[in-house]
């Protein structure tokens, strides 16, 4: 299931961070890498926007991230 919102969707992101090894985010966050598995946390780290955005261009045969995208450091995950 995707985040709800980009606010969860990063919060999730930071968790994610957390759990390898990063110390990133307060007290909320290092709880909820301790209780979250790690595949739970990659099902939120994505609007739904952004997954239907991916799915898209998954179809169309296109690369899912542009060149530019890649140079920005946009990435799915850690």
């Amino acid at each position: 299931m995707p985040a709800v919102s980009e606010k969860q969707a990063r919060f999730m992101r930071m968790v994610k961070a957390r759990q390898h090894g990063h110390a990133v985010g307060g007290p909320a966050v290092g709880k909820a890498a301790r209780s979250m598995k790690t595949s739970d946390v990659e099902d939120f780290m994505h609007t739904g926007a952004e997954m239907r955005q991916m799915m898209n261009r998954s179809t169309k045969g296109s690369p899912a991230y542009t060149d530019a995208e890649l140079r920005q450091g946009y990435r799915i995950c850690y």
